[in-house]
């Protein structure tokens, strides 16, 4: 499916402004185009044509929503991934800090090794419940 955004507030004397001037209709009567007018005018009178109208808009309605969950549903796990990766580096860090305060590293050589403050390198120990 194409899709196409078009200034609906355009109202020239021209195809796209008749065009626009319809859609914005509430009565069909004061459409412009013909062969618009006239499908406009089977949809709003004759109840097949409301029916089928209703059925087909359910279906898009429905068609969207389930568009809408498959987008969530991937946004979710990206959204998953990042934060597991984001984790991991964390966990990371954590464990590089703990094993080099262990081999008797000062804070100023992890925090350089790390490529982070002091005070990050001392909340990282502390999580694991260590100081230097």
């Amino acid at each position: 499916m194409n899709l196409y955004y078009v200034n609906g507030q355009y109202r020239n004397q021209d195809e796209l402004g008749y065009l626009m001037h319809d859609f914005s209709c509430s009565d069909y009567q004061k459409m412009v185009i013909e062969e618009l007018r006239e499908s406009v005018r089977k949809i709003k009178t004759r109840e097949k044509e409301k029916q089928e109208m209703c059925e087909l808009l359910e279906e898009f309605a429905k068609s969207e929503r389930a568009q809408g969950r498959l987008e969530g549903k991937r946004e979710g796990i990206l959204e998953g991934k990042l934060e597991g990766k984001r984790e991991g580096q964390r966990e990371e860090k954590i464990s590089l800090a703990v094993n080099m305060t262990k081999m008797g590293f000062n804070l100023e050589t992890i925090s350089q090794a790390l490529n982070c403050s002091i005070d990050s390198v001392k909340e990282l120990l502390a999580s694991k419940k260590l100081s230097v």
